[in-house]
């Protein structure tokens, strides 16, 4: 089990300083980043801060969780994005793309923060 938290410690620390994406709470925003390899089938995960677990939002271009806040996903080549609506703090977290082989692994993703948003929600290592 530590090894798993490890693992995702360390691709939260990657998409932080590579993708950082800031909001402020009500508003729309639009998720966006690249992959690093064009695959034409894919998932759209969430993985927000308090629990560490992947919530499924797309899979295979389709949208799986039927909230109205996900909206327009779009893939040209290696760039993935679609709009986030009415942005809350349970919406603060990372968003990530997987393969849908029998090896999924994250190819890109997207870390969500919200203006004005106090440290204390951060995990540590983003402070």
């Amino acid at each position: 089990m530590q090894w798993k938290y490890t693992s995702i410690v360390l691709i939260f620390f990657f998409c932080f300083v590579d993708n950082l994406i800031y909001v402020e709470e009500g508003k729309s925003v639009t998720i966006s980043w690249t992959t690093k390899v064009d695959q034409p089938n894919y998932n759209v995960a969430f993985n927000q801060l308090s629990n560490h677990t992947d919530d499924l939002i797309y899979a295979d271009g389709i949208l799986q969780n039927k909230s109205a806040k996900y909206k327009y996903l779009r893939k040209i080549g290696v760039q993935i994005q679609f709009t986030l609506t009415q942005v809350n703090k349970s919406d603060i977290g990372l968003y990530k793309s997987m393969f849908t082989s029998n090896s999924p692994s994250v190819d890109g993703c997207a870390f969500l923060v919200m203006k004005g948003m106090n440290k204390q929600y951060l995990p540590l290592h983003f402070l």
